[in-house]
Formats: C-alpha cells, structure tokens, sequence
C-alpha cells in the first residue's frame, strides 16, 4: 500500500499557524520562509508525513534553562543591581 502523504493545510495544523486551509503555509513556502520539504505532483503541493517529523525534529530548539527560570534569573539579578 502507498504512503498516504499530507495536504498543506494538515501540515499547517501541525506547526500550529494559521486556520488550516493551507493559505498560510504555501505563501510562507512559496517566500522562502519555511525550508520545509515537500512532493510537487503536477500543480499540487504534498507532504510526506517522515519528511515533515524529520524536519521538525531537526528544527526543534531546547534551551537549556527553561523560560520561567530564566525570567525568574533576570528579575532576582536586577533586584540585586537596585539594592
């Protein structure tokens, strides 16, 4: 059986832009936004499923000092500097 690939707008869903309809992912493609791979097949635009995982594997950051304490850091550090 063939791999089923995804639509624009079910990749879309996926990163969490826009409203699904695709829109917003092809015109941030099509600007060079967005370097992520993807399968013409005529005039259509399709996704394979690892392709877009490995992409997003490889374009995850994970910061080594979580966001609150950071903020947290920076709020003690200046309370210091006042003093």
């Amino acid at each position: 059986m063939a791999k089923r690939l995804w639509k624009s707008g079910h990749v879309e869903k996926l990163l969490g832009m826009g409203n699904g309809s695709g829109k917003t992912l092809d015109s941030a493609r099509n600007r060079g936004l967005l370097d992520i791979p993807f399968i013409r097949i005529g005039k259509r635009i399709r996704f394979d499923p690892d392709a877009v995982r490995k992409w997003l594997a490889e374009h995850t950051i994970t910061p080594a000092v979580s966001e609150r304490d950071s903020i947290d850091g920076r709020a003690r550090q200046s309370r210091r500097l006042r003093a």
